[in-house]
């Protein structure tokens, strides 16, 4: 069975996106490793993470992309789980897109490249929580995916929508600022940089400005992005910044 806690949110993503497909006890590969999809209490199978009782409970669940639930729900549904401290309390980690946001880690996004999840949202629970059956914190994700006035305007500004959109999509806090001098999501789009195009990228949360001025990261999401590099964002319109918005509106980056 279920975890409860986890059963809740699974009820909860059911009840916004009906016809949404989630998965939770795990397939005969599963049983051969570790695995928040294996149940626990049950003798030969390893469990990710278990309680004292002895009921058999898995604590992940795969929240698959389609239809009822498009790349963009993913990240907002991302967002929210990890913006959240009560959220963050009830999971171990959330896989994906090639991206991991771990206890471990302090909820900072890291690359996941060697073991992506572009097809579903995984999400593994935390046992201690087991027995915590609130309903979790859900907000961002709640709107229908972009269209129509919710696209972002090919207007090539960094403005407060577009950043907002490229911090849900990231999986950082939302507030629709690039702060200075440490932004997070400057940061989480460097280590995306950095395992993508350039290996010397300094992760340091700072580069991103649209000022007219050269920046390497700027230089490293140019390439990330397959325009014309000079390390500038201009000011006040760039072409960087369209491409930026055009993979945004498909929910992703």
């Amino acid at each position: 069975m279920r975890a409860p806690g986890m059963q809740v949110l699974t009820d909860q993503i059911k009840a916004k996106r009906p016809g949404v497909v989630i998965y939770g006890i795990g397939d005969d590969t599963h049983k051969l490793r570790v695995s928040g999809h294996n149940e626990d209490d049950t003798v030969g199978v390893r469990a990710e993470d278990q309680d004292d009782d002895t009921i058999p409970e898995h604590r992940a669940i795969d929240v698959m992309l389609g239809s009822a639930f498009t790349r963009i729900d993913g990240h907002s549904l991302v967002s929210d789980l990890v913006s959240h401290e009560e959220n963050r309390r009830r999971m171990l980690y959330i896989n994906y897109e090639n991206t991991q946001w771990s206890r471990s880690t302090g909820w900072t996004p890291h690359d996941n490249s060697d073991d992506p999840h572009p097809g579903h949202v995984h999400i593994s629970g935390e046992a201690d929580a087991d027995a915590n059956t609130t309903p979790w914190i859900l907000s961002e994700w709640d709107s229908a995916p972009a269209s129509g006035s919710d696209l972002l305007l090919i207007d090539g500004m960094l403005g407060p929508k577009t950043i907002s959109r490229w911090q849900q999509v990231m999986g950082t806090k939302i507030d629709g600022v690039i702060s200075v001098p440490y932004s997070q999501l400057v940061a989480a789009v460097q280590t995306k940089l950095k395992a993508t195009v350039d290996s010397t990228l300094n992760v340091d949360g700072y580069g991103i400005l649209q000022n007219n001025k050269r920046y390497k990261t700027a230089g490293a999401l140019q390439r990330y992005l397959k325009v014309p590099v000079d390390e500038v964002i201009s000011a006040p319109v760039s072409q960087t910044i369209k491409a930026l918005q055009r993979r945004l509106n498909e929910g992703r980056f």
